[in-house]
């Protein structure tokens, strides 16, 4: 799978920049899998926590799979406590001088997490 092979090209540093994961996700998006076929190939103990998590916001905001849902998927594939840590900076437009935050979060409190991102992806 293509978006596997991108997210793990840039995994060398074991992180991945904001761009890169955007690209994951329009390229996830682009590939029309649906909600099955992200429990099948993405929410996988084998697959790098990064690509759980990717799967995870492609089914909650492009193909707007309801939270429960997603969350039981998490929990029946056995990754939703899995962590990751994710780092974002809060927008110009809310501070005048903009403030780096950080977070230790699990795949089962990513949504919330997710949808700061989303906001934070847009308005920078």
């Amino acid at each position: 799978m293509l978006v596997v092979q991108q997210v793990e090209q840039c995994l060398s540093s074991n992180s991945l920049e904001t761009r890169d994961y955007l690209r994951a996700i329009e390229r996830l998006n682009s590939t029309g899998l649906g909600f099955e076929d992200v429990e099948m190939f993405l929410f996988r103990l084998e697959v790098n926590v990064l690509l759980n998590l990717v799967g995870l916001h492609h089914c909650m905001h492009r193909l707007e799979v309801p939270a429960e849902h997603v969350m039981e998927a998490l929990q029946n594939s056995k990754i939703s406590q899995r962590q990751v840590c994710i780092k974002w900076r809060t927008p110009r437009r809310l501070l005048p001088r903009p403030e780096c935050e950080m977070d230790l979060i699990t795949l089962s409190t990513a949504p919330l997490h997710l949808l700061m991102l989303e906001v934070c992806f847009v308005l920078m």
